[in-house]
C-alpha cells in the first residue's frame, strides 16, 4: 500500500485509508475502521488487490 495515506482519529481509534490519483484529481477512500488488530489495513489491502 505504498501509494496510500491515512488519517488518524486518535480519540476514537479510527483510521481512514485513502489513495490520491493525481492525473484525474480523484481521492478514493479505501477503508475506514478501527486500528485494532490492523483490521482497517487488512481491509484496505484486500480492496486494492
Amino acid at each position: 500500500m505504498q501509494d496510500c495515506y491515512k488519517i488518524k482519529l486518535r480519540s476514537v481509534g479510527y483510521r481512514l485509508v485513502y489513495e490520491v490519483v493525481d492525473q484525474r484529481l480523484v481521492v478514493t477512500v479505501i477503508a475506514v475502521g478501527k486500528r485494532e488488530r490492523l483490521e482497517v489495513y487488512e481491509a484496505a489491502k484486500k480492496r486494492l488487490d
